[in-house]
């Protein structure tokens, strides 16, 4: 990944200027780029070519925006989850037993908010029970 700037990587910045869009969707916007436009990475494309596949992941996310940010809130979950899983780890090598409990309560909750979202996307996906 390249490196940041301002809180953005260097691809989401010129996303942002390309399109206009918030920051909050413009790592979306990166995936769509590499998964749904170019189906590669982005370092090989010009200036015009980035710039035009920017704008079509716009595009593309508008037209479906809730299956986008859905997703992407799972994936947010997902990894959240699996940072407290982290994180009760190194507490249980510490040995604290305060570090442990706070890890273990993050954890139950970190899983919950996965669950939550998983279950949005499998609605949204019409997979839902």
């Amino acid at each position: 990944m390249p490196p940041t700037i301002h809180g953005l990587t260097v691809y989401e910045q010129m996303i942002a200027e390309a399109t206009g869009a918030p920051d909050a969707i413009l790592p979306i916007l990166e995936n769509i780029m590499r998964d749904e436009v170019f189906h590669s990475t982005l370092d090989w494309q010009d200036d015009a070519q980035f710039t035009a596949g920017a704008r079509r992941a716009l595009r593309i996310f508008l037209s479906n925006r809730r299956l986008y940010e859905t997703e992407a809130a799972f994936h947010h979950a997902r990894i959240a989850r699996l940072q407290a899983e982290q994180a009760l780890t190194a507490a249980r090598e510490s040995g604290d037993a305060n570090a442990i409990g706070a890890a273990t309560e993050a954890l139950a909750e970190a899983k919950c908010e996965e669950a939550e979202a998983l279950q949005a996307f499998d609605n949204y996906l019409g997979l839902g029970v």
